[in-house]
């Protein structure tokens, strides 16, 4: 799959003809997958939070927040949005 055997154009500017070249190897891929998943996984745990934040500002009662949810990501995604 051609793992390791080009240089990593992500890594940081090209500083000459070899010099400073970093490969995409295994062990690399495997910090930036973990490192992106990790980055993924705090992100949606600070929107659970800003989500808790909302709700306690505008006094959702608990009993509407499962519905203010389900049409706060459906209602946008039927009317065209993202």
């Amino acid at each position: 799959m051609g793992l390791g055997l080009v240089p990593d154009i992500m890594a940081g500017p090209d500083r000459g003809a070899g010099v400073g070249l970093v490969y995409n190897d295994g062990w690399s891929a495997t910090v930036k997958y973990v490192t992106g998943y990790l980055v993924e996984k705090s992100l949606a745990v600070d929107n659970i939070f800003v989500i808790a934040m909302i709700f306690g500002f505008f006094a959702v009662p608990a009993l509407y927040q499962h519905r203010v949810l389900f049409w706060g990501i459906v209602a946008p995604s039927s009317c065209g949005g993202s």
